[in-house]
């Protein structure tokens, strides 16, 4: 069989290359790759959603943006095309339904964004849409970078991903001044220069792309001169990769009186030149550890230093900025006394920051990892299906069970009820554990 970088190769359907690079096909070369009727104008772009249809603004008021539909539609639009958004997270599926059995003769493909878990499933009933009304097809997403072999007999054709280069184009979806239904989430850049082992970046090769500071701030000052919008988050995977660019973005707001909601940085990248540009403009920082063990982040390549981290949280804390943290339970190689280890570290920061904010989840294998092929390596190969994937999530259920094949089932519904258990102390402004004993008087599994 070809390898999933052969068959990219052969099937990727809107990128082509030219002396080496990466650009964005012609109007002419995508209509030729696609086999596509050169007459249809529309193309309709979906976004799904893992729950019900039309459900998540019930959830969540406010969503982050379809950036994925979003960043193909510019280059579509920039070729000639009509793109239509459907986020399958606001709309229900009649609405769907109806806009394209009313304009079916002039669509030229319908394409969807792939994700791992319920978004397969949900994917799968988009191309059967598309084919009840004799049309095409297109699967793109990090789903597909990972199995390519596995989504082309999912659909008719799949696309790898997006040249990363522009800002996005808000005017495509509701947006508004109260960042209701979506939030005005800005990209900077993608990728990590970092190698977690454990990290879905790891599951494909997606190199780092970054904007230019002027392309960014122009994004942010449409926004608000379209919508009054003064506050953003930055939704990089790593806002501060490229430090010089970060700090000249974090002045530049700074001056125009705009402020950042979020921001995601490497722990190393919090240098003193970028804790002097994050003051007075940055209101929450998520440097996550992972694990409370310094064992554990050796193991799985995370670049993060337990002791730094408190005095981060110190300094931070000092500044009136929030922070979150995110910290694994579960993993293939943990030692017992790991939770503990846990309480101890959040108690200790949530005493000096009373901003900071924990959030704890349950290791789960993602396809394509290094970590999860020593995962298979040692306990067997997961099956290589697109069906053995759509209850891949953090949570831990009795679908979610076979991601964890190192612990028993008993052992990981024990794990739930710890995980509940932090979650409810540290994902809330209480101080500690000491504070919150009326708050827990329920819980039977705190101890």
């Amino acid at each position: 069989m070809a390898s999933s970088a052969e068959i990219v190769e052969k099937i990727n359907l809107d990128i082509v290359k030219h002396k080496g690079e990466k650009k964005m096909a012609s109007r002419a070369e995508i209509v030729e790759k696609f086999n596509l009727d050169p007459r249809k104008n529309v193309v309709v772009l979906v976004n799904p959603s893992e729950n019900e249809a039309g459900e998540d603004t019930k959830i969540w008021p406010q969503l982050h943006p379809p950036v994925s539909a979003m960043t193909v539609a510019s280059h579509l639009i920039a070729r000639g095309y009509q793109s239509v958004i459907f986020d399958m997270r606001v709309k229900k599926y009649q609405e769907l339904e109806l806009f394209i059995e009313n304009n079916s003769s002039d669509i030229a493909f319908i394409g969807t964004t792939v994700f791992v878990g319920a978004f397969i499933s949900e994917a799968r009933k988009i191309t059967s849409l598309a084919r009840k009304f004799g049309l095409q097809s297109v699967f793109g997403g990090p789903f597909v970078d990972v199995f390519p072999e596995l989504a082309i007999n999912e659909c008719d054709s799949i696309s790898g991903p997006m040249p990363f280069e522009e800002g996005l184009d808000w005017s495509m979806i509701p947006m508004s001044k109260y960042q209701k239904p979506y939030l005005a989430v800005i990209f900077t850049s993608v990728g990590c220069p970092y190698r977690c082992t454990f990290c879905y970046l790891q599951s494909y090769n997606k190199k780092i792309q970054a904007r230019t500071t002027e392309s960014v701030l122009q994004e942010m000052d449409q926004l608000n001169s379209d919508y009054g919008i003064t506050e953003f988050q930055i939704g990089d995977d790593n806002f501060f990769t490229f430090k010089k660019r970060s700090i000249e973005i974090l002045n530049s707001m700074k001056d125009r009186g705009y402020t950042v909601i979020k921001c995601i940085g490497a722990q190393q990248d919090f240098n003193e030149s970028v804790i002097e540009a994050i003051d007075g403009v940055v209101k929450t920082v998520n440097f996550s550890l992972e694990a409370a063990d310094e064992a554990i982040i050796k193991k799985i390549r995370k670049p993060v230093k337990l002791g730094k981290a408190m005095e981060l949280n110190k300094r931070f804390a000092q500044m009136d900025i929030s922070i979150t943290n995110n910290i694994i339970l579960g993993w293939p190689f943990e030692s017992p006394d790991h939770k503990d280890k846990i309480y101890e570290l959040f108690d200790s920061m949530k005493k000096e920051n009373p901003r900071f904010r924990g959030l704890i989840y349950a290791y789960t294998s993602l396809p394509g990892t290094p970590l999860t092929e020593e995962v298979e390596n040692k306990f067997g190969v997961f099956p290589n299906t697109w069906d053995f994937w759509i209850d891949c999530n953090f949570q831990i259920s009795e679908q979610t069970v076979k991601y964890r094949p190192w612990l028993t089932h008993e052992e990981q519904f024990e794990l739930a009820k710890v995980l509940d258990d932090m979650n409810r102390i540290y994902d809330n402004n209480y101080v500690s554990r000491d504070q919150t004993k009326e708050f827990l008087k329920e819980n039977l599994y705190l101890t």
